[in-house]
């Protein structure tokens, strides 16, 4: 990462060390800078910097040329918490520095008593940083602690899903459905789980259910009419995506599957236009909308 990264994962792991710190900013020869201050009893605030250290010294003293203006610590910044760890970590996703941020997550599960959100956001971390296993692991410890909890068993089914262990994806999301069927962020969620197994009768049921939580988007609406589309209930699948289209025109895939509605029901013409109208808005869609295409071009002259 950068300088405010640096400084970022720099403080945390201080604090977790109970040691107070905290980032300055100030301007140099170089521009503006980043850099870091920690709090030693007797001796105050000492400047250190994670970027610009001297003789191999990763936090060495702040360049002179760097100007900081900075008040005197307050007795508040003196504290080191979890919300402060909590705080930092989720500035780092915020700069997509996901590698700081498990290694934040982990040094509040060894700073602090271990609970499952702590798990549910190391394991999202790391599968954001690009450790599949690892989240797994994280996740299933996050379920022994929360056997209940839906966001654990709806994140866990995605991630064995990624790991292609396809059977404990879908029972986690069975489980994730029975306890988060009150939650339509997930009841979309499952659904595109389902989906995404080829499971589109449970997938439908999971998106008809955040529809009637109050989800009226246009893409939830065009994901609808997909799914009837996939379970041959072509008719059924015509108003939902009408009414993704009259909501957003330019929703990507919608189009397209109502052409593969309109073909299904023999309207070869309705499916012509269809896919021509994707096709017009969507011209990266072009390998997808091909093959459909073609046929309905065939049907229409046959």
């Amino acid at each position: 990462g950068g300088d405010a990264e640096c400084v970022l994962l720099f403080n945390t792991l201080c604090r977790l060390a109970g040691v107070p710190a905290r980032g300055i900013h100030g301007r140099g020869k170089g521009g503006r800078h980043w850099g870091g201050e920690v709090y030693i009893e007797g001796e105050g605030g000492i400047p250190v910097d994670g970027v610009r250290g001297r003789d191999h010294d990763c936090f060495g003293r702040l360049d002179d040329d760097l100007t900081r203006g900075y008040v005197d610590w307050e007795p508040g910044l003196l504290r080191h918490n979890l919300g402060q760890v909590l705080s930092d970590a989720e500035a780092a996703e915020q700069h997509g520095d996901f590698a700081a941020s498990l290694t934040l997550w982990q040094a509040a599960l060894d700073k602090f008593t271990p609970a499952p959100f702590l798990y549910l956001r190391a394991g999202r971390a790391a599968a954001q940083a690009g450790d599949v296993t690892l989240a797994i692991r994280y996740l299933e410890e996050a379920r022994k602690l929360d056997p209940r909890g839906p966001q654990v068993h709806d994140t866990l089914a995605h991630l064995y899903l990624q790991a292609n262990r396809r059977d404990q994806a879908k029972a986690a999301a069975i489980e994730a459905f029975r306890f988060g069927q009150h939650n339509q962020h997930i009841c979309r969620s499952i659904g595109l789980l389902y989906w995404e197994l080829g499971d589109y009768a449970h997938a439908l049921e999971c998106r008809l259910r955040a529809r009637e939580l109050g989800d009226r988007s246009a893409y939830l609406s065009r994901d609808i009419g997909a799914t009837h589309v996939q379970l041959g209930q072509s008719e059924d699948a015509l108003p939902y995506l009408r009414e993704a289209l009259q909501k957003d025109l330019q929703i990507p895939w919608a189009h397209l599957w109502m052409a593969r509605a309109y073909y299904d029901l023999g309207r070869y013409e309705d499916s012509l236009a269809a896919c021509r109208a994707e096709l017009k808005l969507h011209p990266e869609a072009e390998p997808h909308v091909r093959p459909h295409l073609k046929a309905a071009e065939k049907a229409a002259a046959g």
